[in-house]
């Protein structure tokens, strides 16, 4: 087939689109700068397929599809051309730039310090810092990489052991990288070929993973949204957190394809990801580093298969994947934090520190001559379409995360149920509850501790307050 300029036209076009867009979808991860709550029931599947969803889906099976069309063409080999010429001085020295980059990351939470291996995976243990050190500096020598890599192992561990499973599986690519060090480390072995592979993998699971998030607990980025009305691009934030969660799983998704496909989206995601460090600062810069380095690596990977899938089977796969993922995410969520029995337990369990697993969904009652928290619905606005709820509340305060051990002083969060249905959880006073389609609402707020444990009062009563209202006024 003649090379054409209109072909390389037809290419570039969207990708060039998507690198203007993107900058605007770049928030950082949510977790570590506004409150979250991996208990709480998602988005229920019904609001989450909504017609925006599949609009945004259709448009990006369509984009990925003709890009892998003209991938085909003589564009193809000439993008891989030009990639190749920018990057030919790096790809010696991938395993050094790997290494270096752990390194430094390493060093970086040692300097933070009180963190694992992100930002809000906190922990007051003091030996936690110094094997950080003691990691970096076993990567000096490629026959002590792999104490690295299997000290990632058991960081990852400890703190599954203290944030549970369900929130490490956010961070398969600490997974990968450690593999990749082990590997990389032992004598040559019938892996090692496959190390970079690994990593690839590794970036692309964790991307699709943590894009599900984003429609799954969209209000979990509306305090986000509102301090930088930017980001959300004129668009409702559910809508927005709808478009952000399906264009990041979509490129996520393109890591595992064709070479021009792959190393485009990798640039994409580097560039998303730089963006956000500007906006977001340090901590964010620390959080990425390591998924910042695996994206140059895809980018720089000159390697090319032999595997030329035709355009139209691109579209099922990508919807298969998002299926698969979108059902195992909530699937898991459920099995973790699925609703269990409610039993009260003494007001002596205000000065301790339980297992969580034990206390979820059970409630504290509270003795007589406690100040009783009191809670009402000071407010229900709407604005721009979003409904917006504000709280008062009386001997009580809002904490801005969820921890697995209890305080003795009495403070934690709200649960917002509609219609007898828990839909988020409330960090602070005032939240955003999002569009709602018309008819009349049974809201009802209750208090809960840090570990989830719902307020009774001496009367024996839930301490929470509770309105009807219509969305259509």
């Amino acid at each position: 087939m003649r090379f054409r300029r209109s072909t390389i036209l037809l290419f570039w076009t969207p990708a060039v689109l998507a690198a203007l867009a993107l900058p605007n979808l770049a928030t950082a991860h949510v977790k570590w700068f506004a409150p979250y709550d991996s208990s709480a029931e998602p988005l229920a599947l019904q609001h989450v397929l909504s017609p925006a969803f599949w609009l945004i889906l259709a448009a990006l099976c369509a984009i990925m599809a003709i890009a892998l069309y003209v991938e085909q063409t003589d564009a193809g080999p000439w993008t891989i051309r030009q990639l190749n010429n920018a990057t030919h001085g790096l790809k010696p020295k991938l395993d050094t730039m790997m290494r270096a980059g752990a390194a430094v990351f390493l060093v970086c939470l040692w300097v933070l310090g009180g963190v694992i291996l992100t930002p809000e995976l906190k922990t007051e243990s003091a030996w936690v810092p110094w094997m950080q050190m003691a990691m970096a500096a076993s990567l000096f020598w490629r026959r002590t990489m792999v104490f690295c890599g299997a000290g990632i192992i058991f960081l990852w561990g400890y703190a599954a052991s203290k944030y549970g499973l369900f929130h490490l599986l956010d961070y398969p690519l600490f997974l990968a990288v450690a593999a990749y060090l082990i590997i990389t480390g032992l004598p040559k072995n019938r892996a090692y070929p496959y190390r970079f592979d690994i990593l690839r993998w590794g970036a692309a699971v964790t991307l699709m993973w943590a894009s599900i998030e984003k429609f799954a607990y969209p209000e979990w980025s509306f305090p986000v949204l509102e301090r930088y009305p930017a980001l959300a691009l004129g668009l409702e934030h559910r809508n927005f957190m709808t478009l952000a969660g399906l264009v990041e799983f979509a490129l996520a998704f393109a890591l595992v394809c064709t070479p021009v496909l792959r190393r485009g989206s990798a640039l994409f995601l580097a560039i998303v990801f730089a963006a956000a460090v500007i906006l977001f600062g340090k901590i964010d810069a620390i959080g990425h580093m390591m998924i910042i380095y695996v994206l140059i690596m895809i980018v720089v990977d000159d390697r090319s298969f032999e595997i030329r899938p035709r355009a139209a089977f691109l579209t099922p796969c990508l919807i298969a994947s998002l299926a698969s993922t979108t059902l195992l995410y909530y699937g898991l969520q459920a099995s973790f934090y699925g609703d269990q029995p409610s039993s009260s337990v003494t007001a002596s369990d205000l000065d301790e520190a339980p297992n969580k697993k034990h206390m979820v969904n059970k409630s504290v009652k509270l003795p007589v001559g406690i100040q009783v928290p009191r809670v009402s619905i000071a407010e229900l606005e709407r604005t721009d379409g979003e409904w917006i709820l504000h709280m008062a509340v009386e001997n009580f305060s809002f904490s801005q995360v969820c921890t697995a051990e209890a305080q003795p002083t009495i403070h934690g969060h709200a649960h917002i149920h509609i219609n007898g249905k828990k839909v988020m959880t409330a960090m602070t006073p005032v939240v955003n509850l999002g569009s709602l389609t018309p008819g009349v609402y049974e809201l009802r707020v209750s208090l809960q501790l840090p570990d989830h444990r719902t307020l009774i009062g001496p009367d024996g009563n839930p301490i929470e307050a509770a309105m009807s209202f219509d969305a259509a006024t």
